[in-house]
């Protein structure tokens, strides 16, 4: 089978545009997207979107609550206070 226009490099002189599809490339080469149907491809893509929200969600909302609870609780237990 002939790869198609997928496969085949974009016809731009931007390096930007070069710099995306040769990373899409490799995440594609390494993580076996380029063995899986397009349906497939999204869901996986929309599962691992979901979880990154979440963990940024968590990182930058709740994080900063529990370390100034955990700096209280550790003040507290050396000095104390």
């Amino acid at each position: 089978a002939r790869p198609d226009k997928y496969c085949h490099p974009p016809e731009t002189e931007s390096r930007v545009v070069m710099l995306l599809w040769r990373w899409k490339i490799w995440l594609e080469g390494t993580l076996i997207f380029g063995m899986l149907e397009p349906w497939e491809k999204v869901l996986i893509s929309a599962f691992f979107g979901i979880l990154l929200t979440l963990v940024f969600t968590a990182t930058f909302k709740y994080l900063p609550r529990e370390l100034i609870a955990l700096h209280r609780r550790v003040v507290y237990y050396l000095y104390g206070e």
